[in-house]
């Protein structure tokens, strides 16, 4: 009763209407409790309504929609990972619980991102000494990037100028990040602690453990 229900106006008449997604059975006795009929009944959301929320939900892409017994079927081509998870899960809101929703749909772009991380220590109390402002460069991301100021930098130029001081240069117009830490370290000013390469999913966090000690499970007996 929780698919499909019938009413039976008639001993010759049975109408089946459907309630939600999914197949059940329907078994026809006589008089005798003979079976007449069994039938296989496969209830289905309109197609039609399913694409029409899918363009309106993740945009107009080429993506199909194929019903199945127990669900449907999602194909075609999406931008990103995102777009072909949204898609999947409005499908499955749109079917209700129970259905089975498989997600055929490839991503046009790559699924993974590489990422060279340097994490430093820095001292502050040298930087202040040297006339280093972090804000000089502006603002990268959440973090902020900078060099020598004041006598020790030469304006408008992508080098520094005095004793003991070392080259800072550009990436097509960006901060190099790493050539700025590269100087630091060389004046005994940061410590880079940590290097390592991440590979995360479009969209997804990545995270490392960087020390000495690593945590370990133990089992322990009450």
């Amino acid at each position: 009763p929780t698919i499909a229900d019938f009413q039976a106006p008639s001993s010759k008449t049975i109408f089946v209407f459907g309630k939600k997604s999914g197949r059940t059975s329907l078994f026809a006795l006589d008089g005798n409790g003979e079976p007449l009929a069994e039938l296989r009944i496969v209830v289905t959301q309109p197609i039609g309504d399913l694409r029409a929320m899918l363009r309106e939900q993740v945009g107009d892409y080429p993506i199909r929609v194929n019903y199945t017994p127990r669900g449907a079927i999602l194909s075609g081509t999406a931008p990103d990972a995102e777009v072909a998870d949204t898609a999947k899960r409005v499908t499955e809101q749109y079917l209700g619980d129970g259905a089975q929703v498989v997600n055929n749909i490839k991503v046009a772009g790559s699924l993974q991102v590489n990422l060279s991380v340097r994490v430093a220590e820095v001292s502050r109390s040298a930087m202040k000494s040297l006339g280093v402002n972090l804000s000089a460069f502006g603002q990268i991301g959440n973090f902020k990037v900078g060099v020598l100021s004041g006598s020790a930098a030469s304006a408008g130029s992508g080098s520094t100028q005095g004793g003991g001081t070392a080259e800072i240069g550009f990436d097509n117009g960006a901060v190099n990040v790493s050539a700025v830490l590269d100087a630091l370290a060389k004046e005994h000013i940061a410590s880079v602690l940590a290097e390592p390469n991440l590979t995360a999913m479009s969209g997804e966090k990545a995270s490392f453990l960087a020390g000495g000690e690593f945590p370990i499970p133990v089992l322990q007996e009450n």
